[in-house]
């Protein structure tokens, strides 16, 4: 099972919870590192990624990605800092029209009316709404009016 999910398609590696790397295929050591090489206690894939300096050089924007941390005397938990600013979150251009309805169109596409996939103007979307809407409510009052036939 290990040689199917390994293939030579694209590079692979099989880990645990903890990164640590159990096998690779022969694509992945050629492109990334040769895990098998290194030794046993050496083969976690969170350790090569922050420890190998090789492994700095395999990413194009690691001064956008690096971290830096402390590990307290004794051990414990590790803080990282990572240089980026914090998000923000605007909220002047949050609640727009054209968000609204984009939202209301999307909602009621996908949870109520099932659009055909077509992709009608504005008008034509409120005027397949509207008629998804209201033929229900048509062929009840149809099926009221033929019982009211039936019965007289």
């Amino acid at each position: 099972m290990a040689a199917v999910l390994l293939g030579e398609v694209t590079p692979a590696f099989i880990a645990n919870h903890r990164q640590d790397v159990i096998g690779s295929n022969r694509l992945a050591r050629a492109l990334i590192t040769d895990f098998d090489a290194l030794p046993y206690r050496e083969r976690n894939f969170a350790r090569y990624v922050l420890l190998d300096p090789v492994a700095r050089d395999r990413y194009d924007n690691w001064d956008e990605v690096e971290a830096t941390g402390v590990v307290p005397p004794g051990g414990g938990k590790v803080s990282f800092e990572i240089d980026k600013e914090d998000p923000k979150n605007s909220t002047g251009n949050r609640f727009t029209t054209n968000r609204s309805e984009k939202s209301l169109n999307v909602t009621l596409n996908s949870v109520v009316f099932r659009s055909g996939g077509q992709d009608l103007t504005t008008t034509g979307g409120y005027i397949e709404m509207t008629s998804r809407f209201s033929e229900p409510i048509l062929l009840g009052l149809a099926a009221l009016a033929i019982r009211g036939r039936v019965k007289r």
